[in-house]
């Protein structure tokens, strides 16, 4: 379901390349912390993350899960984060889908 192809899956199409457009839901990981945090912080933890994805065993062992190690940064992160909540509340709204 990714933009592309699963390097463990390489012969598996992606939705878009079988012809169904705007249908690219993802799995992300992330560090959150309550908010506001302080943006030292932020970049000691966007750092220490970052290290951590550099590390050849941490990311074989990702991606040998079906990970794609991304990296982003807090901002990114913090976008992706509001665009999946814009993309789900809008499914959730035309499904008729409440909270109970």
């Amino acid at each position: 379901m990714a933009r592309e192809r699963s390097p463990q899956l390489p012969d598996v199409p992606t939705f878009t390349e079988l012809g169904v457009k705007d249908y690219e839901p993802e799995v992300w990981v992330g560090i959150v912390a309550p908010g506001p945090l302080p943006k030292d912080i932020q970049e000691r933890l966007y750092q220490a993350s970052l290290g951590a994805l550099k590390r050849t065993e941490v990311r074989k062992q990702l991606e040998e899960l079906g990970g794609r190690v991304v990296g982003n940064t807090p901002e990114q992160f913090v976008n992706s984060v509001r665009a999946d909540i814009e993309r789900w509340k809008a499914v959730a709204k035309f499904a008729n889908i409440s909270l109970d």
